[in-house]
């Protein structure tokens, strides 16, 4: 197998590998959410198209079908402390979700995803009990390489409750992220 990587420079230059990688279907860190096929090299993990599940159904191409991947960056369930309105979580890339503000009446959170400072979108979502999963899912879409509009973001939040000093919180139950660049593969 050769990959393609980028220099220093942007030069695209071939690796010649001889290492054992091996492709499999991994699940996604939120059952519902589905399966990614899953190319392990160097105990790197990464993406290679969604196989199935909510995320495929939402992107709208499957990078296998161009011969790239991209690096998984995150994929956690790890406890995340309730995010009050106003603060960020930060994410790999220069990415941070705000949390913009939270409506415990209504159960909305209002949401701007940023990169390196600026903000590149905007949504609303509202995760009360009986929310579908793409009413408690935020997902953020992006063209990788050719591939046009695969969710590079995803943050699946539980609930909303009132917080301290007016601050309403966020119970945010999982993340995952891949690299908005891809490495081209060729066998």
């Amino acid at each position: 197998m050769t990959i393609f990587a980028r220099d220093s420079d942007g030069d695209i230059t071939p690796c010649l590998c001889h290492i054992p990688i091996s492709n499999q279907i991994s699940k996604i860190v939120l059952p519902e959410w589905g399966y990614y096929y899953d190319l392990t090299y160097f105990g790197h993990s990464f993406f290679n198209g969604y196989s199935d599940g909510f995320l495929k159904e939402t992107s709208l191409e499957n990078v296998t079908w161009n011969r790239q991947v991209s690096r998984v960056l995150l994929n956690s369930t790890q406890e995340i402390s309730p995010v009050a309105s106003g603060n960020f979580i930060n994410m790999e890339e220069g990415y941070a979700l705000r949390i913009k503000s939270i409506d415990t009446y209504r159960n909305k959170v209002y949401l701007e995803l940023e990169k390196d400072g600026s903000v590149v979108d905007s949504k609303v979502i509202s995760p009360k009990d009986d929310a579908t999963l793409s009413n408690k899912t935020y997902y953020y879409k992006k063209d990788v390489g050719p591939c046009k509009d695969v969710v590079i973001i995803a943050v699946h939040f539980g609930n909303v409750f009132p917080g301290y000093s007016n601050r309403n919180l966020a119970k945010i139950d999982a993340i995952w992220q891949i690299s908005e660049t891809p490495i081209n593969i060729s066998s």
